[in-house]
């Protein structure tokens, strides 16, 4: 158990006309715990095993959090911290002229860690991890260099067309556009499949 981080170089005073950089820790994460996640853990840590019961828990704590936060009510959670509504406004030249839905730009929330959360430098190890720009590119050079070992895709031979000598006229048109359909498919097949493989090689 570590948190992920990369370097890179940021400017140590922004006001200077000649900022000096220096090297930096960015922290990366590298998977989202989402609600499954959550669940998970508390059935495998608790006696509690409906998962439906675990989710509309969760839910009715967030919908009661977001209520209360509406309702102006700091919100205390133990060690877990607590959470507020912060305003973000521009200036107004008086009191008087101050119009809410002119000057106020929107809200946000705050999480002011529990202790729980405070001391986490006191357990935390740490792993150098490369940039996920690197990541990217290294895994993008390595799908091309796959790409071009890749023997060519010779082009498929048209089947023959279905003999319409015992078909009448408007059968035999029929039967010829439906082969000739089958046969553009066909064909275009390979050349579909080769291109969700390049996507699929582009997105990881």
């Amino acid at each position: 158990m570590s948190i992920n981080y990369s370097l890179g170089l940021k400017t140590s005073t922004p006001g200077k006309k000649k900022p000096k950089r220096k090297v930096y820790a960015t922290a990366q994460y590298t998977r989202v715990c989402d609600t499954e996640a959550i669940m998970q853990y508390v059935v495998k840590h608790t006696s509690v095993q409906d998962r439906g019961e675990i989710m509309s828990v969760i839910c009715s704590v967030v919908d009661c959090m977001r209520e209360r936060l509406l309702d102006g009510d700091r919100i205390e959670l133990g060690e877990l911290g607590s959470f507020y509504c912060v305003i973000k406004s521009k200036g107004a030249e008086t009191a008087e002229s101050f119009d809410p839905m002119k000057h106020i730009r929107g809200v946000s929330v705050n999480w002011r860690p529990g202790k729980r959360f405070r001391n986490l430098d006191r357990d935390a190890k740490y792993r150098l991890v490369p940039r996920r720009e690197t990541v990217v590119k290294r895994l993008r050079q390595e799908t091309e260099y796959f790409n071009s070992q890749l023997p060519a895709r010779q082009p498929s031979k048209q089947p023959p067309l279905t003999p319409v000598a015992e078909l009448s006229p408007e059968e035999a048109r029929e039967r010829q556009v439906i082969d000739a359909a089958e046969s553009l498919l066909l064909r275009l097949a390979p050349r579909e499949e080769a291109q969700a493989s390049e996507a699929t090689g582009e997105s990881r």
